[in-house]
């Protein structure tokens, strides 16, 4: 009896998610499915998954990845669902964390995490949608907004401003959360003290000039 053949497009898939040792694998212009990719994802992390199968169907990637780092592969699959219009959503119970696959729209509506100004360091890597909270001391917060609704994730991403406080709400990717915390606190400085300068002059009297 002869062996059975394994179709074409498995065996492209097969070779495109070819492990290369314990802390590397090689994704170098392979084409899959997004539901294969989270498959493999979770095979290789041993995370857990929630997702409902039309939201990937006929969602298909082809990445370029050789030699990728197998702890920056959830930091990948997040990069990849952004492009998709979806996005990750952890929560957790005595059991671990559970990552469930939502549109970007529901993102919102789900249990984000929450930091802080001093907690800008512990932001996660990847583009998973997170929730900071600012206290701004010299500037106006309707101000920051007109600035920072440029560059976010509009309209997934957003800038609350808490009234009668000096707080703001911004719920953004994580990629980008740095940049806009970044940007809050160069605009938020104190003024600097005005600056004295002396200027000659050529052509007229200082008495003249004065009442002007």
């Amino acid at each position: 009896m002869r062996p059975k053949r394994l179709p074409i497009p498995i065996l492209l898939l097969c070779a495109a998610l070819l492990p290369l040792g314990a802390e590397e694998f090689s994704w170098d212009g392979g084409n899959a499915t997004l539901e294969q990719l989270l498959h493999y994802v979770k095979s290789e992390t041993g995370l857990r998954f929630v997702y409902k199968p039309e939201d990937l169907k006929d969602k298909r990637i082809t990445i370029l990845a050789p030699d990728f780092k197998k702890e920056n592969l959830l930091d990948l699959f997040e990069a990849v669902l952004e492009m998709q219009g979806l996005g990750l959503a952890a929560s957790g119970d005595e059991q671990g964390t559970v990552y469930k696959v939502i549109p970007e729209g529901k993102l919102k509506s789900q249990p984000l995490p929450i930091f802080t100004q001093e907690d800008l360091d512990s932001l996660p890597k990847g583009d998973r949608l997170v929730t900071q909270v600012l206290t701004l001391k010299h500037i106006d917060p309707s101000q920051v907004g007109l600035i920072l609704n440029d560059l976010m994730h509009i309209p997934t991403g957003s800038f609350r401003p808490i009234p009668n406080s000096n707080v703001v709400v911004v719920t953004e990717y994580a990629s980008n959360m740095r940049r806009l915390a970044k940007i809050i606190e160069v605009m938020d400085r104190e003024n600097a003290p005005p600056k004295m300068e002396v200027f000659p002059i050529r052509f007229a009297s200082s008495t003249e000039l004065a009442p002007r």
